[in-house]
């Protein structure tokens, strides 16, 4: 160096360098992204709007995961009570043979299928989804019933000594239906005084109107038990007694899958108003974002102009400072 006028002249071209490098950086980087890299700069310090559509979408984005767990839930429960109205319809269509059937094994048979389907449907009823019991009411943390088996078990204790088919009606009657019967006093374990709900939003829920205590699940369940019980009567051969029974379960099935099939219905409903929710929820959010795009978005091919020119300058600056210290460019961008 041969002089400080020359020190002070590299000092001011490495500044400029170092200038023209950040600038450049920037630049590429907002020809790249469409946003402005200084943001307060490019909004001229007025950041409220900004603020504003930031909190907005935060609000919706905490609120996308409460329709979407209610829908989960609700579609859960759709599907058990899809496999219940199946397993009625199977079942009933052999019910409805039975008239036609020649031997005890027959309905021996019909009397293990029936209790097939009997300790599906209770296992099925206490089936569980975010950590959910869903048919036990609000006492979601409880399985609302025992084991599909240990229950026919609990069933098949009681109807020791019945030799006929009235009795075995009777006494499945006050078993399931009566307030003090062993159905609702020993085995269903969930509330009796409230039905399980979910948060959809800030302000709305969405409850389930069906548990393992309603009309609908001891009915089918009833009705089930009675063919299913019926190999255990002390009747020996008379299908006289397998033939009423037969015949009573498969008009109870008849009847209350016409009752399933409209809490399917409000149940559609239901999941249908999550759906539209959802996509509010997911439209809002889309259209914030796009807002403040709008207000945070640079023209990118005027950004990628000004890089260039940028790059310009700095080749410039580069072949300047290169014909004093020989700097390659690889060394110089560095």
């Amino acid at each position: 160096m041969n002089s400080i006028s020359d020190l002070a002249s590299l000092m001011m071209a490495n500044r400029r360098q170092s200038a023209l490098r950040l600038e450049a950086n920037t630049s590429g980087q907002a020809a790249t992204t469409g946003i402005a890299q200084d943001i307060s700069k490019h909004l001229k310090g007025s950041t409220m709007p900004l603020s504003l559509f930031e909190r907005n979408s935060s609000l919706l984005n905490q609120q996308i995961p409460n329709p979407t767990e209610a829908s989960l839930i609700f579609t859960t429960a759709q599907t058990t009570l899809t496999s219940i109205s199946d397993g009625i319809s199977e079942i009933s269509n052999d019910l409805a043979l039975s008239s036609q059937f020649e031997s005890i094994d027959d309905f021996n048979r019909l009397a293990e299928q029936a209790s097939t389907k009997f300790i599906t449907i209770v296992n099925s009823i206490n089936t569980s989804v975010a950590s959910r019991f869903l048919f036990s009411g609000a006492s979601v943390d409880t399985r609302p019933l025992p084991d599909g088996k240990e229950l026919l078990n609990a069933l098949e204790a009681t109807i020791t000594g019945i030799t006929d088919a009235a009795s075995l009606s009777n006494a499945l009657d006050v078993w399931f239906d009566d307030p003090g019967g062993q159905y609702q006093i020993i085995h269903y374990a969930g509330s009796t005084s409230s039905n399980l709900s979910v948060p959809i939003d800030n302000e709305q829920t969405a409850t389930l109107a069906l548990n393992a205590n309603s009309d609908v699940v001891r009915t089918t369940l009833k009705a089930l038990a009675k063919t299913a019980l019926s190999s255990k009567l002390t009747i020996a051969d008379d299908m006289q007694q397998f033939r009423l029974l037969a015949t009573d379960s498969f008009t109870d099935l008849v009847e209350v899958n016409d009752q399933v099939t409209r809490q399917q219905g409000a149940m559609g409903l239901i999941e249908e108003n999550i759906q539209d929710m959802q996509n509010g929820a997911s439209s809002e959010i889309t259209r914030l974002e796009q807002q403040r795009q709008d207000l945070i978005g640079i023209e990118q091919f005027s950004q990628a102009a000004r890089f260039e020119a940028l790059l310009q300058q700095l080749d410039v600056t580069y072949r300047i400072a290169a014909r004093k210290s020989e700097t390659s460019l690889v060394a110089y961008l560095r």
